[in-house]
């Protein structure tokens, strides 16, 4: 018995539909496996249900990507960076001076 799950390949619906004859849905594994040794051999089909932009996305592949974690002394400048933005744009009361609340007649 493996150690580690058969990596999943995504592949369009286009593809499943014309692969149909060679695989059989595994509800166990919620994907399509060969139908002759497909519970121990094979690839592993899963329907490809990302929704692609209008625009088509360029950027890198994000699947599988790790980030790094961040120092507690990073996280905390952080912290403090979005809280003095934070204090920048809240809007300001008008100060009220003594002299000017007692109604300094002169």
């Amino acid at each position: 018995m493996r150690d580690h799950q058969r990596p999943r390949h995504y592949v369009a619906p286009a593809t499943l539909v014309v692969v149909r004859p060679l695989f059989r849905y595994s509800q166990f594994r919620d994907a399509y496996v060969l139908r002759i040794g497909g519970d121990h051999v094979g690839p592993v089909l899963k329907r490809d249900r990302r929704k692609s932009s209008p625009n088509g996305y360029s950027g890198p592949e994000r699947r599988g990507a790790r980030r790094e974690p961040i120092a507690p002394a990073q996280a905390a400048q952080a912290a403090r960076a979005a809280q003095a933005a934070q204090a920048a744009q809240a809007p300001r009361a008008p100060q009220v001076t003594r002299s000017s609340a007692e109604g300094d007649d002169g």
